[in-house]
Formats: C-alpha cells, sequence, structure tokens
C-alpha cells in the first residue's frame, strides 16, 4: 500500500513529544513489511526529504486551513491509497482541526487517536466531526476507548484498539557498558562506584502533569527515612519551556536537599537512555494523571523488564496489574509513594516478581504487531 502519514511533529525536530516517536517507529515498521511511506510533517522537521524509502515532505507555518489544502494536494499528486492521521488536540491549531474532515471524507483515511478531546470546549466538536469523518478510527490507548465507549458509542465498530510501543527499545543488560555510562552520569557528584549504591529513574519529557512534584517530595522522605545512599536519574527534557521548567524542579530540589542524590541528565541518546533503564533498581513515573497506556515512557521501563512504581490509573486497563506487573499506592500523596519505593528497594523478591511480570506485559505492546494491526485496518478501509 502506498500510506500517508500526517503528523506536524516527526523527528528529527525541534520540538518532538511521545506522539512523534510513536508515528517515526510505526512508519519504519510498516516500511519494514513492505509499505510505502510518505509522512507530511511540520517545519520543525530537521531530517532529510527521503530516510530509508520514506519520503518526509515538510509543511512550513503554523497548520491552518492552507495546511490542509497542501496535505490534500500532496495526498492527490503522490496518488496515495490510504490515509492516517496522528491526532491528539494540542498538535492542530483550531483552523486545521476544523477543516480536517475535509481531507479525511476526500480520501479513505483513518485516524490515530492519542488523546479525544482536551485545551477547551470546540475540541468536543471537533472530536465528534472527526470521529464521524474518519472511515476507521485507532484508538491507541485505553482511555481514549474509554471516552469513544462511554460518549461516541455510534463509532464503536469502526473503532479498534491498537496499542502504543516502547519509545526506547532495551540494547542493554545490565552490564559493563551500562555500568560505565551510569558512572558517568554519577561521576560528576563524587561518588566512588556505581556499585555501591541504588539507583532509581525517571525517563520521560518534563512538563506539567509528570507528577515531579509529588516525586522530589517522595525523594525527600525517602532521604529521611532510608540510611542507604541513592541516585536518583531525571532522564529527559522538556519541550517549549524546557529551561523555566527545568530550573523550577531543579530549585525545588536544592530547597529539599536532594542536591546529591537528585541528577538531571537532559536529553540523552537512546543508547545512553537505554543503558540507564536496564541499570536502574527501579524505575518511577508517578504521572498527575495516574498511570496510562498512552504513555510511551512507561513502555520504554516495560520493554526493559523493570520494577516501575507508578500512580493508581483512572480509567481501567485490565492488563495492569497491581504488585504483578507494576506498584502503585492506594493513595496520591508523597508519603505513600515513598512507602511503595521503599517496598520495591527493600524486597528483592517483590521486585524479582515485578520485573518478571513487566516481562511478560511487554509482549502486548510488540512493535511488530503493531504495525501488521494497523496495516490490516489501513487495507480494510482502502479496500472499501
Amino acid at each position: 500500500m502506498k500510506i500517508t502519514i500526517i503528523s506536524p511533529e516527526y523527528p528529527p525536530a525541534r520540538i518532538e513529544g511521545g506522539i512523534s516517536h510513536y508515528t517515526i517507529i510505526l512508519a519504519k515498521r510498516l516500511e519494514n513489511l513492505g509499505h510505502e511511506i510518505m509522512v507530511i510533517a511540520g517545519d520543525s522537521y530537521t531530517g532529510p526529504a527521503k530516510d530509508g524509502t520514506i519520503i518526509v515532505n515538510k509543511i512550513p507555518g503554523e497548520w491552518r486551513a492552507d495546511a490542509l489544502k497542501e496535505c490534500i494536494k500532496q495526498v492527490t499528486q503522490s496518488a496515495m491509497d490510504v490515509v492516517n492521521v496522528q491526532y491528539s488536540p494540542a498538535m492542530y491549531k483550531t483552523e486545521f482541526k476544523m477543516a480536517l474532515p475535509v481531507l479525511l471524507k476526500k480520501f479513505p483515511s483513518t485516524i490515530s487517536l492519542h488523546t479525544l478531546w482536551g485545551g477547551g470546549r470546540i475540541n468536543y466538536l471537533i472530536a465528534l466531526r472527526l470521529t464521524l469523518a474518519a472511515g476507521a478510527i485507532i484508538s491507541t490507548n485505553s482511555e481514549v476507548s474509554y471516552l469513544i465507549n462511554r460518549f461516541l458509542p455510534f463509532c464503536r465498530k469502526k473503532t479498534s484498539f491498537i496499542p502504543i510501543g516502547a519509545n526506547i527499545m532495551p540494547e542493554h543488560g545490565a552490564n559493563a557498558e551500562s555500568d560505565a555510562i551510569t558512572g558517568r552520569c554519577i561521576a560528576s557528584l563524587g561518588t566512588a562506584s556505581v556499585a555501591d549504591i541504588s539507583v532509581m529513574v525517571f525517563f520521560g519529557m518534563i512538563y506539567s502533569g509528570k507528577g515531579l512534584d509529588l516525586l522530589l517530595d517522595a525523594l525527600h522522605m525517602l532521604k529521611t527515612k532510608q540510611k542507604k545512599d541513592f541516585r536518583f536519574l531525571m532522564i529527559g527534557g522538556g519541550i517549549s519551556d524546557v529551561a523555566e521548567n527545568l530550573e523550577k524542579h531543579r530549585e525545588r530540589a536544592r530547597k529539599l536537599g536532594l542536591e546529591e542524590n537528585v541528577i538531571w541528565t537532559g536529553h540523552l541518546p537512546e543508547k545512553e537512555v537505554s543503558a540507564l533503564i536496564s541499570r536502574s533498581t527501579l524505575v518511577v513515573l508517578p504521572y498527575d494523571g495516574g498511570v496510562s497506556d498512552r504513555r510511551g515512557s512507561l513502555m520504554a521501563a516495560v520493554a526493559h523488564g523493570k520494577a516501575v512504581v507508578t500512580t493508581p490509573p483512572r480509567v481501567s486497563i485490565p492488563y495492569f496489574k497491581n504488585g504483578l506487573n507494576m506498584l502503585w499506592p492506594d493513595q496520591v500523596t508523597p508519603d505513600s509513594l515513598c512507602d511503595s519505593i521503599i517496598q520495591v528497594m527493600s524486597d528483592d523478591v517483590f521486585r524479582r516478581r515485578l520485573e518478571q511480570g513487566a516481562k511478560a506485559l511487554a509482549s502486548f505492546f510488540d512493535w511488530d504487531v503493531i504495525a501488521k494491526d494497523t496495516a490490516v485496518i489501513l487495507r480494510q478501509v482502502k479496500d472499501a
């Protein structure tokens, strides 16, 4: 098939997020299956016009009605078989979102929903128009599926659930190289040996909603409750307000007396991120909105087979098993989060059970399966 994927955020780019990483992995896996891929991206894309056999066309400026016309022009000129739109309300200007149903109705089309609405009441109307216009809907997480089942039941028949996969795949075990990379991060604080301390990590884009205030308070309690030395690696940077966001959290860490414990790595190459996750004893991801299968950072921890401490989900996610493949406290408080961290860090048998549970869960988010299932939906829409 000749597949067009529309996603203004596509890496490498000046602005990247979880959806952009999802899109490039999906595009490459579909390419591996023998499909011809054209990506229509925004002008923050900094890569080549051709990545392997994948063609990447940039549309400059803010995506408004003119950008929608350009998308239609490119799909028409390239004689593409089917269009897949990656969608979250925050990705597009209102003018583009309001015009998008025109494209969805003009071509055999699917829309991959990462979030359904948010950011203003107009997005409720936009979500309704988009779901009605698309030939098929791909729900990428349980939250979107819940919202469709509850508020858009007439769209159930054309909706398929296909989860996201990890945005960082395992490249290391806990070996000498991962120890060396971890050691370099920790050496800046003067620690003699990485073997002498417990290493925990947070991984992901740093912005509001990631629960970092809760996490720092919990780490402050951990330092007072537990005598054993630890280092906590904050792996990742922010988006547009990176400097302001990072400095706010760094200052909070200083005030809590965590200068010697918390290391802010900023953005790192994927190989180094994989090494640090592999070397860690525990991954802590205390999302403000609760743990969700829409989080690529969580999928990365699961893919690495790591014990994860997080926060309770807001909607039912049947394959997330508390105490079996991850752990969350009943209460979302610094004290409860701290106690959960201590429980995992101090009980090797329990931690290994969580790790084994994560490894088993990882098979549910296999990228080859995700790409094949996506291709099936795209072909059904093409042939309809």
